[in-house]
């Protein structure tokens, strides 16, 4: 065994940050027993982990009662009492007089001691008792779990058994409990679809709430207003509002909403003051106490012990954030617990098992006393709009704007490695054009004051934008995300990935995907030939795909009103030749699959090949025939369907026929007139005598059909142009989408001319 000297050994407890304590350790092996001690000259409080604290005079912090368990990640206060969760159990503490956790003792067991719980919230039933909801997941080989349980907790510090009440779904981890009214809320969170390289994951948006039942149980989960980012996020209440916050880039998300009287939640809405460090990566921790809302820890290693407060105006808004090195916590935590009650902040786990407490000062927050309040302070509700190439990024001036002598606007690519880009504004300034920037990537910004002392307080990111040449296209997603044959059903867009078979992605109000969701891995990676939608009712849908190189088929219908688009059913079915990129179109009660090409040998032999099926009462074609054939063989195609038409893009030409009753196509003819850009590889979209055509130069044409489903003419406005090559092209309610080489971008349709809106 090799022994390293305690200057070595300091390093693995060492403090993080302005204003960390020293440490000496103590090292216990049971084999041999062997101890480094420290200099007995220093009083030093015993931790039964094996570290021994220094504790500096006039620290903000207190030792308390070490707890059983380090790996404490939430805690509530109740009575007088602080009740905290860790691994193993729920352990209780009776506060002292000067706010001090007292022994700490085992009231109930884990419920999940593999993972331990994740997020606690309580619900007071009267003075004496409550209720203690705790969730606990991790993503696992198993899909991960929804459990929701509650615990009764009383007063004199003792708690009843872990009881298991109505689960979430779908399962999540990383998820955060409040309690408002008799509202259980849980936000945020990741999803896992189990596996390991077959498994998919993704971070959630949702927000779902509960009512509490008077003897504790909850009622039935329903959705109400999503977070403004999916992931997993830190949230709180205080009267009739959550809060909520997330790391984002240059520091993090914090964002507020009001609930009413049913438990829907309002609009979110960001703060005005938004943090301006992360806390990144995991490994910290809030808390609301009074009109302050503190933010502790970071990841460990290296880990943080800065606090931040932030301070709740009048209107609920956040109104300032300050950091000062007095308000450090003692050592650094990886994902400790926060908790106050009322008059104290306790900060316990997070890796070591020792207990601190502070006591604001209630006029200022700050946990040192007679901490300044800094200034100048930070610039308030900044905030960014894409443009081609750049950026204009806003502010609202400091609340304390004392001293400041100009302000530094920093920029960085959310999508890329490129280094931040820097622009420099006068002290009188409220916005900023940031220029060289990259069209197609996700940037985010942030607003630091300047003094004639250096650098002050920052603004903490703005939201995501994405920088576009277009004024018609708004680009919401960064190249990279694989789409073909998509369409979108009510309010849920529903899209095929080359491997996996295909994805959900729900839409926000405003046209974005909030998030990439879908079952993951399906059997076999398989190419996919064709795919095709066939609508089963206003918010419900079934996807048809014909696998690559074996000749077999898979529906899978699904439903908006849940994750992933919930599964409503689906089957198998046979198709009886094999192909490669194809098209797929459904019209009426027909299935029709066109071209592609077969390997011969090692040569791609491209297929002029029309086929077609019925759509049984199971929704599953029957047996494929041929019917009329392309004039020539082709692949890379894309096809549509409008009522009985059916639309085809070849090489250099639109095709059009038409659907008899028995399903079999009339001879297929040129659409004319012709159209001057090249349509091979054209991607298309139709809808009410409409027809959408993207070319492989990225010319843009809108298309107005006649009675006999021809097009009778078309429009090219250069201002709509995309930047191809184009894969996907689909129409939502009253907007268009194109997957293309800057992203996937989105366009507002005018009900009156058909063409594209300007976004700005």
């Amino acid at each position: 065994m090799t022994l390293r000297p305690l200057s070595q050994m300091r390093r693995f407890v060492r403090g993080g940050g302005h204003g960390a304590s020293a440490f000496s350790v103590t090292v216990s092996v049971s084999v041999a027993i062997l101890s480094f001690v420290s200099d007995p000259s220093v009083p030093a409080i015993s931790n039964p982990v094996t570290v021994h604290t220094e504790w500096p005079a006039g620290s903000a912090w207190q030792e308390g009662e070490p707890l059983p368990d380090g790996f404490t990640k939430a805690a509530v206060a109740f009575a007088g009492h602080l009740f905290a969760a860790g691994p193993i159990g729920i352990y209780s503490s009776a506060i002292d007089a000067g706010g001090r956790p007292g022994p700490w003792a085992k009231v109930a067991d884990s419920p999940t001691p593999s993972a331990g719980v994740t997020a606690v919230a309580l619900r007071a039933r009267d003075a004496v008792r409550a209720f203690l909801y705790v969730t606990s997941s991790f993503p696992s080989f198993s899909e991960t779990s929804g459990d929701v349980w509650v615990i009764e907790v009383k007063a004199d510090g003792s708690a009843g058994a872990a009881v298991p009440v109505t689960s979430l779904s779908p399962g999540r981890y990383g998820t955060s409990l409040a309690v408002v009214g008799p509202h259980l809320y849980a936000l945020g969170g990741e999803w896992w679809s189990g596996g390991s390289y077959t498994g998919f994951g993704t971070g959630l948006d949702y927000v779902d709430v509960a009512e509490i039942g008077a003897d504790g149980s909850l009622g039935s989960w329903r959705r109400t207003t999503p977070l403004p980012r999916p992931g997993s996020w830190v949230a709180m209440a205080r009267g009739s509002r959550l809060y909520a916050l997330r790391p984002h880039g240059f520091g993090a998300d914090a964002v507020l909403a009001e609930v009413a009287a049913d438990g829907s939640v309002g609009p979110w809405r960001r703060a005005s003051a938004q943090p301006d460090r992360p806390f990144a990566s995991g490994g910290w921790t809030a808390a609301l106490q009074g009109d302050f809302l503190y933010l502790a820890g970071g990841p460990l290693p290296p880990g943080s012990t800065q606090v931040a407060v932030g301070r709740i105006g009048p209107d609920g808004d956040l109104v300032s954030w300050e950091e000062n090195p007095a308000d450090a916590f003692n050592g650094p935590r990886g994902f400790p617990a926060l908790a106050s009650d009322g008059r104290h902040v306790f900060l316990l786990g997070g890796g070591f098992q020792d207990s601190q407490f502070a006591r604001p000062d209630p006029a200022t927050g700050h946990l040192a006393p007679g901490t300044p309040t800094s200034a100048p302070s930070a610039p308030l509700r900044v905030r960014a709009a894409a443009g081609d190439a750049s950026a204009t990024v806003s502010w609202d001036p400091p609340a304390h704007p004392s001293g400041v002598t100009g302000y530094t606007i920093t920029g960085g690519s959310m999508t890329s490695a490129d280094p931040a880009v820097q622009v420099e504004a006068p002290a009188g300034a409220t916005s900023a054009l940031v220029t060289g920037l990259k069209n197609g990537q996700s940037y985010l910004f942030a607003v630091a004051v300047n003094t004639a002392a250096g650098a002050g307080p920052g603004s903490g990111p703005t939201g995501e934008v994405i920088p576009s040449a277009s004024r018609r296209w708004r680009s919401i997603r960064p190249p990279g995300l694989q789409l073909r044959d998509s369409t979108v059903v009510g309010s849920q867009f529903l899209g095929a990935g080359f491997a996996v078979g295909y994805a959900a992605a729900p839409l926000a109000p405003d046209g974005d995907l909030r998030m990439l969701v879908g079952p993951g891995y399906q059997g076999e990676v398989r190419r996919q030939w064709a795919q095709a939608w066939r609508a089963t009712g206003p918010h419900s849908a079934c996807a048809y795909q014909i696998s690559g190189l074996n000749n077999d088929g898979e529906m899978s219908c699904f439903g908006d009103d849940d994750f992933s688009g919930r599964v409503l059913g689906g089957g198998r079915f046979d198709f009886p030749a094999e192909r490669l990129d194809g098209a797929g179109a459904i019209a009426g009660s027909s299935i029709y699959l066109i071209g592609g090409f077969a390997w011969v040998g090692d040569t791609r032999v491209p297929q002029a090949d029309v086929w077609v099926a019925t759509l049984g009462s199971d929704g599953l074609p029957g047996a494929f025939v041929k019917t009329a054939a392309l004039p020539e063989a082709a692949s890379g195609l894309d096809a549509k369907a409008s009522g009985s038409d059916l639309y085809v893009a070849t090489d250099g030409v639109l095709l059009h026929a038409r659907a008899g009753a028995d399903g079999q196509l009339t001879a297929w003819a040129p659409a004319a007139p012709p159209l001057s850009a090249a349509t091979g590889r054209a991607r298309l979209s139709v809808r009410g005598g409409l027809l959408y055509l993207a070319g492989q130069d990225g010319t843009f044409a809108v298309g107005r059909t006649g009675g006999g489903g021809e097009v009778a003419s078309w429009e090219i406005d250069p201002a709509e142009s995309l930047q191809p090559p184009v894969s996907d092209l689909f129409l939502g309610d009253g907007r268009l989408y194109a997957n293309t080489a800057s992203g996937l971008v989105v366009a507002g349709i005018d009900a009156a001319t058909g063409h594209l809106m300007s976004f700005r």
